[in-house]
């Protein structure tokens, strides 16, 4: 055998090996993935609510449906998992758990549970009473206070916010899943109310998010690109949960 043939051979050999792999890989998350859409419904609704409100940072945590270069190749039917639950039930691979923990330590200086729990309680006591204070000045009542259009865009970038950090530091292991659901009854209380679809959620979760200069220039085109991928995309919990869905609920 020559050495030129050698190498070509050598080469197939091991291309061979890695694309089996892979589709091996990609055979077993979308095994993972069907068996997972048969149990979403399962999910308590509290649960599903707040993965889907947090959904926004997660889905440019994890980079799904496309990077900021180009679109990737999963297909439209991909549905990621850990944009539709978090905490007990989720695996995360350790790239994944090094995002959450990356983002939570740059964006929130939250590194264990202590500052978890120092994030959580200025986020959700310190920011609601800031509200209630202008709500009773205004003489309105929450829902109307909140469907106003600036304070809405507050208020929907504060539930995302609040929402991906919570979440985030459930799935690192900081704080439990009942720590926060309890965190955020409060602030959800009334969320599929004052919103009424996802479409008006990112509306002003994006107008919320110019108000506070919270991401801008690349930042603001690639959260209007993923959260667009959220209300597209067949695999986006906001494709799986609609917000008439939970106020038909809390009528019954």
């Amino acid at each position: 055998m020559g050495l030129l043939q050698w190498i070509k051979d050598t080469y197939m050999d091991g291309y061979n090996e890695a694309k089996a792999e892979q589709e091996e890989k990609d055979a077993q998350q979308l095994s993972e993935q069907e068996k997972f859409k048969e149990n979403v419904s399962s999910i308590p609704l509290e649960k599903r609510l707040l993965i889907s409100v947090a959904a926004p940072f997660r889905v440019v945590t994890f980079g799904d449906w496309f990077t900021l270069f180009k679109e990737t190749e999963e297909k439209d039917e991909y549905l990621p998992i850990h944009l539709h639950t978090f905490g007990e039930g989720l695996v995360l691979s350790e790239d994944q758990k090094k995002r959450l923990l990356e983002s939570l330590n740059k964006d929130f200086q939250v590194v264990d549970r202590d500052s978890a729990l120092r994030s959580l309680e200025e986020m959700t006591e310190t920011n609601w009473n800031y509200f209630d204070e202008l709500m009773d000045d205004a003489q309105l009542t929450r829902v109307d206070y909140f469907q106003q259009p600036e304070v809405g865009a507050l208020y929907a970038v504060l539930v995302a916010v609040s929402g991906y950090m919570l979440t985030a530091s459930v799935d690192v292991g900081f704080l439990s899943e009942s720590e926060a659901l309890q965190a955020m009854e409060e602030l959800l209380k009334d969320f599929p109310v004052i919103f009424t679809d996802w479409a008006d959620y990112r509306n002003h979760f994006l107008a919320g998010n110019q108000q506070t200069h919270l991401n801008k220039g690349i930042s603001q085109k690639a959260l209007k690109k993923y959260t667009s991928s959220l209300l597209t995309k067949s695999g986006s919990p906001w494709q799986w949960l609609s917000l008439q869905e939970i106020r038909t609920m809390q009528m019954e």
